[in-house]
């Protein structure tokens, strides 16, 4: 314990009736004293000064144990082996730090939790405190009901063991918070508790930790139970086991390993001694009078971690000794600013970047039409407390920190209340660090407002529930509605990294790699970093650069590189970088040229590095490097790179547009099953595809890759008809894929030069399984050579070998958005009678399959289809069909039309298809 004016064995003793000093400090008190003095509930008998004290005690420390309650076998018999270690040291007494259920404290999950130590509990040896699992997520009574009745002990209470050598204070610490000075309901009681207290030790149990390195953080609103007069704080919550001495001398444990599985670990909190999250386990402690000795011990039987604590001629607890300290790196020096300065989602115009509002059990949510916008409408939690909605940031866009940030929240309120935000604050630790809170008043109440709420020394390392980063909380359960939400970064736009030759690096360094070697010299009356040629290569030369990570980590970023150097010779050389949008480690910016004229003279160049990312993926954990073709000497006096705030911070000076290759010529391609207007897919090894067909008609199905891990389709534009460039075009696509995934186009640049640039990724999520979808890329500067594999112009790329399907592709000069094409020709009914197969029973669905045909001198018809049956519509859908091609519609019937054809009766469809009107009969056919 920390060393106070008053040694808390004499401050104890000033409140008793008598004091006796024999070796280190120990108090009688009066037998009136302990009767009449406030404090918590005993549930013991007391001291009896007539008796001697128990020279030694054996207790068992475990918590988060109560996995028996899942119903789940695994999960119960990790706790069941923790509990037969415990039995196996036949302790004297066990405690708990909480969560001794892990689920929601129903009477099943509580009696199956509590078997394992029943006969513990039977015996009067086990005394544990509550967690918020052994509320059910609550914090009254009705929720703990089952967890008091089989582990038979109150809410909050003290237990005297071995006669006053150990003191076990027990208050109620999951649910009693205090907020800045205002202490919790309980804090005199527990003060006079422990300041009272005539035992030899006096350990208090709180479940969620005062100071954690774990999921939770460190929980500043329940420092108020480490006092002078504990020796030893002992909480759950986050599964793992620690040790801790605070800086004012306080020692607390963690032991949340003891059952239900483990959590992560994060940087090392103040004063963390020693961390496990590997095994599961529980603590052993062995006190005498003189001494408390703490063993970590995990499954098997293994000594983690020990130490012993002991009371100095003042009575304040001192470590007699311990296993070696292991303080911990932390983790890797964070970066300056996030990687990118602001995500956000907009419920009510449909869009999101890099922020999430995510579905969790104390946290839901619906969406919804409120006051004619749409929103996020938090649901009643259903675990009580206060309405939550968690928020996830995406890690590439904000990971780490600590950052200064705000958030801006657009909301609106039937009622008057207030919310806030709880985030991660690094400054102190706390993962659930409530931010000033909003208040609405009454002339607020049921109009959108928006509040801006600063977010200091924010962090994001998914620490909350659900991997959240943060969660708005609406106490008294208000019925708030979200239609907009922004976290920004609050830091100056731009950071620099610099490195000046024969100075210290302020950021960027060069990285030593035998591919890359260099020197440092002078030129010109300068110090100059001077390249030297590549030992394994005489047709390229390298020059390797880090970033320090504390200034820039991940990406994507816009930055600018900016050297100044001394030309020797005229050539040329290039920046190879990492770019994110793009997934290459060395991706090419634009080349510098050096000319004759330059030779001897000083230049200063500015390179463009759009989507930079900082991940230390190249060679020697570079970030990026010169390429130096023909091993081009440079002697760099200075380099520099900056990030810029596009919306802030002019474009940097843009080249000459790329010249147009000669005898370009730009028409609309397309292709299809039916037909090839120009665009045709082309078989390579790397490429391979197939023609298929099933009951929604033919396409191209793109076969396993078995060169690499990306399925590609490579595709040849006629030259006749589409060459050259640089063209703006707009390439669209109609797909369809069996299983979740992602594809996007690779294609000829013109700015960049790239043979195989990236345009963003189509995701196909759960619900696109199975379904024909369309996308449309828009190409500003697309050429057409043919530099690709197999004389290609373009391909589509799927990640992990997507299984792509594809009906039809269009390579436009104008935008189908904003320029539709126009129905151009007659689609008519091929068959007028039809058949239907028709499930005999049960709820699947009676299929149709239509064929619609266009026959038109354009390139293809597109026309609304409408299906009706007896008034009731089947289906309506826009359809383009290729110009003497054929596409077939595929009908789901239920209802009247199915029950009809499922009694065997013929039935007539009207089919709308533009302004006319055809009829179709159905025949049934079982199935």
């Amino acid at each position: 314990m920390r060393v106070t004016p008053v040694p808390r064995r004499l401050a104890a003793a000033a409140a008793a009736a008598a004091v006796t000093l024999t070796g280190l400090i120990t108090l009688a008190p009066t037998a009136n004293a302990a009767v009449d003095a406030p404090g918590l509930e005993l549930l013991t008998s007391d001291i009896d000064p007539a008796q001697p004290r128990a020279d030694v005690l054996r207790v068992a420390v475990v918590s988060d144990f109560g996995a028996c309650g899942y119903g789940i076998p695994a999960k119960c018999a990790d706790q069941n082996a923790v509990a037969d270690m415990i039995h196996s040291w036949n302790p004297d007494f066990i405690l708990t730090g909480g969560d001794n259920n892990q689920q929601q404290a129903t009477e099943e999950q509580v009696r199956l939790s509590a078997e394992p130590y029943m006969a513990d509990i039977e015996a009067g040896k086990f005394f544990p405190i509550f967690g918020n699992h052994d509320f059910g997520n609550t914090c009254d009574a009705v929720g703990a009901q089952y967890s008091m009745q089989y582990f038979k002990v109150p809410l909050s209470y003290r237990a005297v063991l071995g006669n006053g050598l150990l003191e076990w204070v027990n208050p109620n610490g999951a649910c009693q918070t205090s907020n800045g000075t205002r202490m919790p309901a309980i804090y005199d009681d527990y003060l006079a508790t422990v300041q009272n207290s005539q035992a030899s030790w006096v350990l208090t149990g709180v479940h969620q930790p005062p100071y954690s390195s774990g999921v939770s953080g460190n929980n500043i609103n329940r420092r108020w139970a480490i006092q002078p007069q504990v020796d030893l704080l002992i909480s759950g919550h986050d599964h793992h086991t620690e040790h801790i001495i605070t800086p004012d001398g306080d020692n607390l444990v963690l032991t949340g390993n003891g059952g239900d599985g483990t959590t992560r670990l994060f940087t090392p909190t103040t004063g963390s001694q020693w961390r496990d999250n590997k095994h599961l386990g529980a603590m052993r402690l062995t006190i005498t009078p003189e001494t408390l000795r703490a063993e970590f011990v995990a499954l098997g039987g293994e000594t983690l971690y020990e130490f012993t604590l002991g009371h100095d001629a003042d009575g304040d607890t001192v470590v007699l000794d311990q296993s070696e300290v292991d303080p911990g790196g932390g983790t890797d020096p964070n970066p300056a600013v996030p990687a990118k300065r602001e995500v956000s989602f907009d419920v009510a115009a449909g869009t999101t970047d890099g922020l999430t509002a995510v579905q969790y059990p104390d946290g839901p949510w619906t969406q919804a039409e409120v006051d004619g916008r749409r929103a996020i409408q938090l649901q009643t939690n259903p675990m009580g407390g206060a309405n939550q909605l968690y928020l996830q940031v995406d890690d590439a866009a904000m990971s780490g920190g600590p950052f200064d940030m705000a958030a801006e929240v657009t909301y609106r309120s039937p009622v008057a209340g207030s919310f806030n935000l709880q985030y991660e604050n690094a400054a102190i630790g706390e993962a659930y660090s409530p931010a000033t809170p909003v208040t609405i008043a009454g002339g607020q109440v049921g109009t959108w407002q928006t509040a801006t709420i600063p977010l200091p020394a924010a962090a994001f390392n998914n620490r909350q529930n659900g991997s959240s980063d943060l969660r708005l909380t609406a106490p008294a359960n208000l019925p708030l509605a979200i239609s907009a939400i922004t976290i920004r970064s609050t830091a100056p736009a731009g950071v620099t990294a610099r490195m000046v030759a024969g100075q210290e690096p302020d950021g960027l360094a060069p990285v030593e790699y035998s591919s890359g070697p260099f020197t440092w010299g002078e030129a010109d009356g300068r110090q100059v970093l001077q390249t030297q040629p590549n030992p394994e290569s005489t047709t390229s030369g390298n020059l390797y650069m880090a970033v320090d990570d504390r200034y820039l980590s991940g990406g994507p970023q816009h930055a600018w590189l900016v050297l100044t150097y001394l030309p020797q010779t005229a050539g040329r050389f290039q920046v190879q970088y990492e770019n994110a949008a793009v997934g290459t480690t060395y991706y090419n910016a634009t080349v510098v040229e050096v000319t004759a004229d330059q030779v001897g003279t000083w230049q200063t160049t500015t390179v463009d590095l759009p989507d930079a990312a900082f991940n230390n993926r190249q060679n020697g954990g570079a970030d990026f490097r010169l390429r130096l073709p023909q091993n081009y000497p440079m002697a760099i006096a200075e380099m520099r790179l900056t990030t810029v705030d596009p919306a802030n911070t002019p474009d940097p000076p843009t080249e000459e547009e790329p010249p147009t290759i000669p005898g370009s010529v730009l028409n609309p391609v397309s292709w299809s099953p039916e037909r090839a207007g120009g665009l045709d897919p082309i078989a390579y090894e790397s490429g391979p595809f197939t023609l298929e067909s099933d009951d929604t008609g033919s396409y191209l199905q793109v076969q396993r890759n078995t060169i690499n891990s990306g399925n590609n389709l490579y595709l040849t534009a006629d030259d006749a008809t589409l060459y050259g460039g640089p063209h703006e075009v707009w390439f669209t696509i109609e797909y369809r894929s069996p299983v979740e995934g992602r594809f996007e186009l690779q294609y000829e640049d013109a700015v960049t030069g790239a043979a195989y640039l990236s345009t963003d990724p189509v995701t196909v999520t759960a619900g696109d399984v199975g379904v024909w979808k369309s996308a449309t890329w828009h190409l500003p500067a697309a050429q057409f050579q043919n530099r690709q594999n197999g004389g290609a112009d373009m391909r589509l790329r799927g990640a992990d070998n997507l299984p792509l399907q594809i009906r039809s592709m269009h390579i436009s000069p104008t935008d189908p958005a904003t320029n539709p094409q126009q129905p151009t020709g007659p689609m008519t009914i091929r068959d007028t009678s039809v058949t239907a197969r028709v499930p005999a029973k049960g709820n699947a669905v009676a299929q149709v399959v239509l064929t619609l045909q266009c026959s038109t001198d354009k390139p293809w018809c597109r026309e609304r289809v409408t299906v009706t049956y007896e008034g009731e519509t089947i289906d309506t859908k826009q359809v383009t069909i290729e110009a003497d091609a054929s596409r077939q519609l595929t009908l789901n019937f239920r209802g009247a039309a199915r029950e009809a054809l499922r009694a065997g009766a013929d039935i007539t469809l009207d089919v709308q298809i533009g302004d006319a009107t055809s009829q179709v009969t159905v025949t049934p056919v079982s199935r």
